[in-house]
């Protein structure tokens, strides 16, 4: 992994996470692998993505259910407020389980093309800091490494 393809996670507000990395692919690629579920599959979750269901068009909705061992299975759904092929999906997020079903927030995502590669832009919007904070330290980790296992993944499908 070079310098440039280092996660930088920024704090906007109180109530934001600013995520920021550069892929070596084409925009188009990087697009697919977050928007097609048999791309997604490959590199989210480590191989605990169990269900993985994008309907992507504005209103539709999509599903993931990650099956985390001893903590039982981690379900978030959401619907697309926003779907602009390459460049920018708007969704809302929430995990589809009680008690934690009442957190829900925004995620933008943007494709930016950069040489050749692709610079992804995602701002996370949640209700109140205290919610932005619950999922800043998960992201630290596990964004990290699904994103290391993405560049493997944009490797080989440009090798095919």
């Amino acid at each position: 992994m070079t310098s440039e393809s280092t996660l930088d996670i920024t704090l906007p507000s109180d109530n934001e996470i600013l995520l920021t990395r550069r892929f070596d692919a084409p925009r188009e690629l990087v697009w697919d692998c977050f928007t097609d579920p048999e791309k997604v599959r490959l590199w989210l979750g480590g191989g605990s993505l169990t269900v993985c269901e994008i309907d992507l068009r504005v209103g539709g909705e999509w599903r993931l259910v990650f099956e985390a061992g001893e903590r039982g299975t981690i379900p978030l759904k959401g619907k697309f407020l926003e779907v602009t092929r390459p460049e920018r999906f708007a969704r809302t997020v929430c995990f589809d389980q009680p008690p934690r079903d009442q957190y829900s927030w925004t995620e933008s995502v943007e494709f930016q093309a950069d040489g050749n590669g692709t610079k992804l832009v995602s701002l996370t919007t949640h209700a109140n800091r205290e919610a932005r904070d619950g999922q800043l330290e998960g992201m630290k980790y596990g964004t990290k490494s699904a994103y290391e296992k993405l560049d493997e993944v944009l490797a080989a499908l440009q090798n095919k």
